[in-house]
């Protein structure tokens, strides 16, 4: 029997758990929605600007012109969005610039990239890999923080102990991190549309999320090994008003129904998921 080598992030991961089938579709057979664009969303343009901003403070550029590199991206983008969302992106990065201006925390690397074996024996390779936002230090402090950076149209505060910055923590080597949060609340000043937390994570419950994750990786080897994955259908309409994108595919058993299915709604990724390249 060859080795499988498994390459997964916490995305990749975190779809095996809620439904082999979702895994399936969106990691084996590479399908996405006609029309999807995860290049677009508010989030992704707020942390394009956040990476050109801290880029060029690691170039220890002047404030000014890390702020005007930034905008400069979003001018570009400005000719492809409707102009409240531009005003409102422009004003929100505009007011995080000031509020942080003498933040104590810097940069060490942006929109990190890793990978960094979790297990390995003659027949299987784990591999565990994702990018951070970046990871930076105090002063006066040796210590390395992961930083995430996390939009919200509402205050909602992040499980501190999620797989994922479990996962970061594990991978950076560090027991510290820090969620960024960066409101859109129209209504909201600076003081409360902008707020960190620091996280930190105990040795053990690092452990325990290594473990756990091999589990979770030979979990889903035997489903590669054997092909079959099971539909969780408490996932297909968890909330009716938003269902899974693959639930009309997964309502059929009629092979000619679901090819029909994929073909007028769906297109395959060329190039499968990467965290990082």
């Amino acid at each position: 029997m060859p080795r499988l080598t498994l390459t997964l992030d916490s995305h990749t991961l975190a779809s095996a758990m809620r439904c082999e089938r979702y895994y399936d579709l969106s990691v084996n057979e590479l399908l996405q929605p006609k029309g999807q664009n995860f290049g677009q969303s508010r989030g992704t343009r707020f942390h394009n600007l956040l990476y050109l901003f801290y880029k060029a403070k690691i170039h220890k550029k002047p404030f000014e012109k890390c702020c005007s590199d930034s905008l400069r991206y979003l001018r570009i983008l400005g000719k492809y969005l409707e102009a409240r969302e531009y005003m409102l992106t422009a004003r929100k990065f505009a007011e995080y610039c000031a509020y942080y201006r003498s933040e104590n925390i810097q940069p060490l690397a942006v929109e990190k990239g890793f990978s960094k074996i979790l297990f390995e024996n003659k027949d299987y390779l784990f591999i565990y890999e994702g990018r951070i936002d970046f990871i930076g230090k105090f002063m006066n402090d040796s210590s390395r923080y992961w930083v995430d950076h996390k939009t919200e149209s509402r205050k909602e505060d992040l499980n501190p102990n999620s797989f994922q910055f479990l996962g970061y923590s594990w991978a950076v080597g560090t027991t510290n991190g820090l969620i960024n949060y960066i409101g859109f609340q129209d209504t909201k000043g600076p003081a409360e549309a902008f707020r960190r937390t620091i996280i930190t994570h105990r040795r053990e419950l690092l452990e325990e999320w290594r473990e756990q994750a091999i589990h979770i990786y030979f979990r889903i080897a035997n489903l590669h090994r054997h092909g079959y994955y099971i539909k969780n259908r408490t996932q297909c309409k968890p909330y009716q008003c938003n269902p899974c994108m693959y639930a009309d595919i997964c309502d059929q058993t009629n092979p000619r129904k679901i090819s029909a299915i994929i073909q007028e709604g769906f297109v395959r990724r060329k190039t499968p998921w990467k965290a990082w390249d």
